[in-house]
């Protein structure tokens, strides 16, 4: 094969000053556009957008250079370099930025790891601890409810025993020993009884 016929691997597609194109472009290598582009671009690697280029539409790319128009978000995974003839109407989010003095930027940056989701990740961490917390105080409040509950069920049934001992006078605290074993018994029914409703 001639050398004529083979492909350069350092080889750059090219949208010349004058060319308009309309539709999405996709390239796995370089582009440079000094014409006129309404679509998307996604492309695996450098985007140059000369100063008579403009773009109507959203780049992905790894770097892109910019001296002309883009009219859409920019999501650059390396690098974004805006020339001080650049005009960028769009968001641009990319890891790397560098503006030369001139250049004319309208919209907001995102760079890096994106904060928002780190702030809604300790926000998370955040509700669950309080669920956490909200969680054993209502268990401690039901735990000490229902020991509330069994001590006066005992101490009710208990009274309710010996006062019956005293009035028929006698020498043995028969009712007072039922009346203990009972309420423990009847405490540990209802104990039981909250427990599963719950």
């Amino acid at each position: 094969m001639s050398k004529n016929n083979e492909v350069q691997s350092t080889a750059v597609n090219l949208i010349c000053d004058g060319t308009s194109i309309t539709g999405d472009i996709q390239a796995s290598r370089d582009i440079r556009i000094d014409g006129f582009l309404n679509g998307k671009m996604k492309v695996n690697g450098k985007v140059v957008v000369g100063n008579t280029g403009k773009i109507q539409g959203d780049v992905h790319c790894k770097t892109i250079d910019v001296s002309g128009m883009v009219e859409g978000n920019i999501f650059a995974s390396e690098m974004v370099n805006l020339k001080n003839s650049a005009v960028i109407l769009g968001n641009i989010t990319t890891d790397k930025i560098s503006v030369e003095p001139g250049a004319k930027f309208t919209g907001s940056c995102k760079m890096g790891e994106p904060a928002p989701k780190k702030m809604k990740k300790s926000k998370e961490n955040h509700k669950s601890s309080f669920e956490k917390r909200k969680q054993q105080t209502t268990s401690l409040a039901k735990y000490s409810g229902l020991a509330f509950q069994m001590i006066a069920i005992i101490l009710l049934v208990l009274f309710g025993g010996f006062q019956l001992d005293k009035y028929l006078e006698n020498e043995f605290p028969l009712f007072t020993i039922i009346g203990a074993f009972g309420g423990v018994v009847l405490s540990l029914y209802f104990a039981l009884k909250d427990l599963l409703k719950k």
